[in-house]
């Protein structure tokens, strides 16, 4: 089995658009069945302090790495570029590298 695309998102705690981000994640997700997964980290989780610190994430910072399944963060998303559109470009320009093998593209 092939090794999956995963998002791994860092929100704020009170991040406004939170819903829209994690529906839109979820939609990509589901349209790249079995390739693409995601991990939330939530800002006001204290224990993940040193997994932040590794990402250099902020605590009231929404930011999305697109980690290939080598483990390389291949994509940065920020915020309101956080989109479906944006999640579904990195997703097939990470795949275009050939990370993700003959999973992508459903």
């Amino acid at each position: 089995k092939q090794g999956l695309v995963v998002f791994l998102c860092f929100h704020d705690a009170k991040e406004p658009n939170l819903n829209k981000i994690k529906s839109d994640i979820t939609d990509v997700v589901i349209n790249f069945k079995g390739a693409v997964g995601a991990v939330y980290v939530s800002g006001d989780d204290k224990k993940e302090d040193s997994f932040r610190g590794k990402f250099k994430i902020q605590l009231n910072e929404t930011v999305l790495f697109i980690i290939q399944p080598s483990g390389r963060a291949v994509a940065k998303l920020a915020g309101s570029d956080i989109t479906k559109t944006n999640l579904m470009k990195a997703v097939v320009s990470s795949c275009g590298g050939g990370g993700c093998g003959s999973g992508c593209g459903g």
